[in-house]
């Protein structure tokens, strides 16, 4: 597999290497056969299915490559693979839940080259209804409430569910927790789907688990045997670290990063 795996990194797509084993039982020598075929390249690239987007937006997120001047252009099964994926998650980050795709290698007459189509289906854009908001243990009140939470969310009801703008609101109330001292809090997304209001819409839950509230002790600093204590903790201060004061983990890396 790995002889086979290094031949198609080179466009050698139809290589077929097996082991001799009557060698192998008669001499003890380990033998490859190794038939590598005809070298071939990816000379165009195609889609098929798409709508929403162009081959021009598509094409930036694909791996492989077609033959030219600085490219070799191989025809590899696991970068295509890797290449169906992010058709799909460049989808799905864009309102597109639903979306399938697939890829179609058709070589040429002599072998040598081929073409690569990615099949897609689309499916329906999602647009977000609403946002719901609820703490991991319902006997817990929240220390924001949902008109709060929702506003720190840059994607609003009535716009397409993008899961990358999912992620981002997660993130965003995640930061505005940290930084009031919740350094354990977590935020949960569920997207829920209503059968009666047909394909396109969804519902948005945030589960959140706000954990205990922490704040800055005492700040000490080691082995810092050429920098002074004040540069060290001037850096630390300028990153927001300072005793009695909120524990954001943001803050924590920012300090440790300068």
């Amino acid at each position: 597999r790995a002889i086979e795996e290094r031949y198609r990194a080179k466009g050698y797509y139809n290589v077929d290497v097996t082991l001799d084993r009557e060698e192998l039982d008669r001499s003890g020598i380990v033998l490859f056969r190794i038939r590598e075929g005809e070298r071939i390249k990816v000379t165009d690239i195609r889609f098929e299915g798409n709508t929403a987007f162009n081959a021009k937006q598509l094409r930036p997120e694909l791996s492989t490559k077609t033959a030219g001047i600085f490219e070799r252009g191989p025809v590899d099964d696991a970068v295509l693979d890797r290449d169906v994926t992010a058709i799909v998650q460049y989808y799905r980050n864009r309102g597109y839940l639903d979306v399938r795709a697939d890829r179609q290698i058709i070589p040429s007459p002599d072998g040598k080259e081929a073409l690569i189509v990615f099949l897609i289906d689309e499916g329906p854009l999602y647009t977000l209804r609403s946002v719901r908001i609820r703490p991991l243990d319902a006997d817990t009140e929240l220390t924001m409430n949902s008109e709060q939470i929702i506003g720190l969310m840059e994607v609003k009801p009535g716009d397409p569910f993008a899961l990358r703008d999912v992620v981002r609101a997660v993130e965003a109330i995640r930061q505005a927790y940290w930084r009031m001292g919740y350094a354990d809090a977590q935020v949960r997304s569920d997207e829920l789907r209503d059968p009666a209001a047909g394909a396109g819409v969804v519902d948005l839950l945030l589960t959140i688990d706000e954990g205990g509230r922490t704040r800055t002790g005492e700040v000490r600093i080691a082995g810092n045997s050429l920098t002074q204590h004040k540069v060290v903790r001037r850096e630390l201060q300028d990153a927001g670290v300072r005793p009695d004061r909120p524990l954001d983990p943001r803050a924590v890396d920012e300090a440790e990063t300068r």
